[in-house]
């Protein structure tokens, strides 16, 4: 099951995809903007944009959770080492 905070970019992206949708002209207005000549090249440009953050959201959440996993891991073999020395001195 995907936590909520994971999946707001996805929301995000999602809403926005259907804004564009239903008002073509700010895809428009925006792919001016831009410099596209064509809107649908701009689509990809932001479909791209939106993959490229998600990545890098996702990025960082696994980067996190590999130093949350290495701080845990630490901690039980101290503990395990404390458990050890523990028994150690009841024999």
């Amino acid at each position: 099951m995907l936590s909520l905070k994971y999946t707001l970019l996805w929301l995000f992206s999602a809403f926005i995809m259907l804004i564009v949708s239903i008002f073509p002209d700010i895809l428009r207005t925006v792919a001016k903007l831009l410099g596209f000549e064509i809107a649908s090249n701009a689509v990809f440009s932001l479909m791209l944009g939106f993959v490229i953050i998600i990545l890098l959201s996702l990025t960082a959440i696994a980067s996190k959770q590999t130093e949350n996993i290495k701080k845990l891991a630490q901690t039980i073999a101290l503990l395990e080492k404390n458990i050890r020395e523990l028994e150690g001195k009841d024999v």
